[in-house]
This record gives C-alpha cells, sequence and structure tokens, in this order.
C-alpha cells in the first residue's frame, strides 16, 4: 500500500487504497524491471448532476456530496494520478517522471451492488472518464497534454458474438479499431458495444470467461479510433490464465469484491501504425460510475444524427470527447447540427431547442435554459424532454423500452460502516533498469538514463 484517503461520510465511509505492483503483467514483454512508479488516488460518493466537473483527477469544490445513506442509488467518483503529487483532492505536478502505467485492477466491495450487464439496455450510459493525457506525436518528444473523455455505456458480454478490430498494418484512416467504432445497424449505439470485441476472448486476456457487466467506450484521439473497456467480473473470485494475470501477483480474492479491469485499445495486438507514438506521464482522470443509467441521446426517438453520435455528423466535433458527448463539452454550436443552424456560436446560451432557433427577446429572458439547472442561459440547454448535464428519470422506471435511464448502477451497502475500495496499479517495464519505461526508451536494451524523452534533447537523441 501506499496510499491511503479515508474520507469521513455519515452512514457509509469510502477508503480508496492504491497498490503498485512493480511488475508489469501483460503477456507481451518477458523481461521486467522496476521504473520510478507512484500514483496517488482517492473517491468518494458524488452526485453527478450537481457539478459535473472534476476534470484530470480533481474533485471539485461541491462534489463528494453523495448520498452515503446505506442503500442509496448515487454516484461514484475517483480520480487517479501518474507523475503528479496529490495535495489534498486535487492531483498536482510533481515533477516526477514515472513510467506510466501498464495495468489497472479496481475493485467495489463485495457488500456493494454492482449491476449486471442483463439489468439494463445495452448502450444505457453508466459512467463518464476524463483524463488528461501526454502524448508523443510522429516520434516528436512525449510532451503534448491533452484533454480526452469516454461516455462510457452498458455493453454486451456475450462471449460467443464477437465484433474484431482491423489488422495492425491498416492503412484505415481512422486506426483499428473503426469496424468497433461504426454503427452499421443504425441504431445510435457502436457495434464494440452490441458486440463482444474478439480481444476480450483472447487465450491472452479473458477466453472463455464472462463477465458480469462490460461499460464500454470510444473516443477519436488525433484522428484514430481509441477504445476503453472496464471489464467485470463476480465478486466470488477469478481465475485468469497464467500467462497474463498471474494469481500471486493479482489476488483476486472474492473478499476484495468485484474486480474491474481497464483495457486500453487491443493488448494482445502489436503495435500498429499511429501518429500516436508515445504515451507517457504524468497521466491525471477522474472517473463517475453513475448511480442510476442515463438516456443515451443517441438512440431513438431522439435524432441518431446528431453531432457526438456514432453515425453524427464529424464536422465540427471536439474529437477526444468521447461519443455519445455530454453535450455541455461538446464545442459544437448549441442550436443545431453544423451547417443547419442560423447560430455558429458555440454554447452562448442561445440554444436551438428542437427546430425551433432562439433568437432575439428569447435570448434576452431571465428564463434557465435547462429545466434542472438554475444557470441563466448558460449554452447547456435542456433538448426536449433530456437535460444536458442533470439526471432526468425515466417515467416508467427501469425497463427495456428506448428510454434507458433509471436502472441502477451502484447501489450502496445496506448497512453503515467503512468500506475499502482496492486498486491495483501496475507499472510498464524497463528492460535495462535505466527509469524510462520500454515503450518511451529509444534504446530500451542499453541504459540511457540522461536521456529526457520529454524534452527536446539534441545532445542524447
Amino acid at each position: 500500500m501506499i496510499g491511503a484517503r479515508r474520507l469521513p461520510i455519515p452512514g457509509i465511509t469510502a477508503l480508496i487504497i492504491i497498490s503498485a505492483l512493480l511488475l508489469f503483467v501483460a503477456a507481451q514483454d518477458a523481461m521486467a524491471g522496476p521504473p520510478p512508479f507512484s500514483p496517488k488516488g482517492l473517491a468518494c460518493l458524488e452526485n453527478f448532476a450537481d457539478d459535473p466537473g472534476g476534470l484530470h483527477g480533481t474533485l471539485p469544490a461541491s462534489s463528494c456530496n453523495g448520498d452515503s445513506s446505506p442503500g442509496a442509488v448515487t454516484d461514484i467518483r475517483a480520480a487517479f494520478c501518474v507523475g503528479k503529487t496529490l495535495a489534498g483532492s486535487l492531483c498536482e505536478n510533481g515533477g516526477a517522471k514515472d513510467s506510466n502505467f501498464g495495468g489497472i485492477v479496481a475493485f467495489t466491495p463485495p457488500d456493494w451492488f454492482v449491476a449486471s450487464a442483463s439489468d439494463m439496455p445495452i448502450g444505457a450510459v453508466v459512467a463518464r472518464l476524463t483524463s488528461r493525457v501526454v502524448l508523443g506525436l510522429l516520434n516528436q518528444r512525449c510532451n503534448l497534454a491533452i484533454d480526452v473523455a469516454f461516455t462510457l455505456m452498458n455493453a454486451s458480454v456475450d462471449i460467443n458474438d464477437t465484433i474484431a478490430p482491423l489488422p495492425a498494418n491498416t492503412t484505415k484512416k481512422e486506426g483499428v479499431m473503426t469496424p468497433l467504432a461504426a454503427d452499421t445497424n443504425n441504431n445510435g449505439v457502436f457495434d464494440g458495444i452490441d458486440k463482444y470485441p474478439s480481444f476480450l476472448n483472447h487465450p491472452d486476456t479473458f477466453q472463455n470467461i464472462t463477465p458480469i457487466a462490460r461499460l464500454g467506450g470510444f473516443s477519436l484521439i488525433q484522428g484514430n479510433w481509441i477504445s476503453l473497456q472496464f471489464v467485470i467480473f463476480d465478486k466470488t473470485g477469478l481465475d485468469l490464465p497464467s500467462s497474463n494475470l498471474p494469481p500471486e501477483l493479482l489476488p483476486f480474492h472474492p473478499n476484495l469484491g468485484y474486480p474491474s479491469i481497464t483495457i486500453l485499445n487491443d493488448p494482445t495486438a502489436p503495435f500498429n501504425p499511429s501518429p500516436i507514438t508515445d504515451f507517457c506521464s504524468p497521466l491525471d482522470s477522474g472517473t463517475v460510475i453513475f448511480g442510476d443509467s442515463r438516456n443515451n441521446p443517441c438512440t431513438p426517438p431522439q435524432n441518431p444524427i446528431l453531432p457526438g453520435c456514432p453515425a453524427g455528423p464529424q464536422l465540427g466535433r471536439s474529437a477526444t470527447l468521447g461519443a455519445p458527448f455530454f453535450p455541455c463539452d461538446n464545442n459544437l454550436n448549441d442550436d443545431g447540427i453544423e451547417g443547419l443552424s442560423d447560430d455558429d456560436k458555440v454554447n452562448d446560451g442561445c440554444p436551438q431547442v428542437n427546430q425551433i432557433a432562439e433568437s432575439g427577446a428569447e435570448c434576452d429572458n431571465n428564463i434557465s435554459d435547462d429545466g434542472d439547472d438554475s444557470t441563466v442561459n448558460d449554452g447547456c440547454p435542456q433538448v426536449g424532454s433530456y437535460s444536458e448535464t442533470g439526471f432526468i428519470p425515466d417515467p416508467d422506471g427501469c425497463d427495456t423500452d428506448t428510454n434507458e435511464a433509471s436502472c441502477a448502477v451502484r447501489q450502496n451497502p445496506s448497512a453503515a460502516g467503512t468500506y475499502n475500495f482496492v486498486v491495483f496499479a501496475a507499472s510498464q517495464r524497463d528492460f535495462d533498469g535505466d527509469g524510462i519505461e520500454n515503450p518511451l526508451d529509444v534504446c530500451w536494451k542499453d541504459p540511457n538514463p540522461e536521456w529526457d524523452p520529454r524534452a527536446q534533447d539534441t545532445t542524447n537523441d
């Protein structure tokens, strides 16, 4: 255990523990070394509708206001950072040149209710991850910080109905994940959500092991589709292939609870050509798992061609914000589909609602433009009967109709107490022991600690 934070919440107290494993347990590297690695993290019960902020591994001042009553359905917010210091509830730059993470497994306590994939419609919005990542492009130094986000949906766990990415040597402009990010049946849901990614049923991952749930999302980053999957297994324990996650390194004990294994892209594939040539620390991210599912605005009866939907127009979209967008994140014209609007200003507080544009006196009013948001004309309007940020329940409750809201995703234990949210984080490997992880090290077999991959270094480059 390298860090712990106790959050004194009446009724139910949450505790998060970050443990570092200095062996990266993926199957691709044969040897391991211990690069610098000291991740930080914390978590709390949250009401996301009150403050959807908290980007990049921070907890806003108004966060941690979730319902801590026993048995309550409430959101859970978690922050995680690498190569930074933890100051109160913030991940702050610490100057550390830690290895990026190589693997993350998070456990939800066994006393919690954790929904199964069958408990709600496929495509229901169940979580949101925002992150500030540092990339290297086209073999340049790794120092380009960008903000990315993923909207995570309830995804299929049918291991017999799979979909495969393209081969690693594909010349497809948007990368190997293009088939999974498509919507071939035009139902407003990614094909990689409707079907089970083939790499999750691979001998080096979870072959023939059916998870109880999968939270999946896709984001277009630097022109390439990136896949993020949280694969969740039952709390009864997990026996994974020894070639990938040796049980002596990751003890999946039932007392830890429900393991959620983070899968970024396809861990079984060789590296493929991409403009993103490095992914390094510092890294910070914030994740909110919703207590109740939210409606997916891309599925009928909403308009499935809205910007930010899988089959929606690409012009003007902010590619790094995931899909479907949380509309207040979208950097798009807020009064209609690009090219069909009479107002080209972004989030100016004068939205088009359905087919009726606001103008003149309508923009001068003193009426909130969002039914559950008291801020007047803030540019985050309610569109039709669906709010852009807050939670609007399904009047019929959790059912199988076209409104995916109001299904319980997480629910507090029935008894008050202190519960442990445990996270195992693994570093990447450092073959030559020079403190630079292998994917970032241009001389990964020969020590070159004097080289700085994050800066222009004409001498050692």
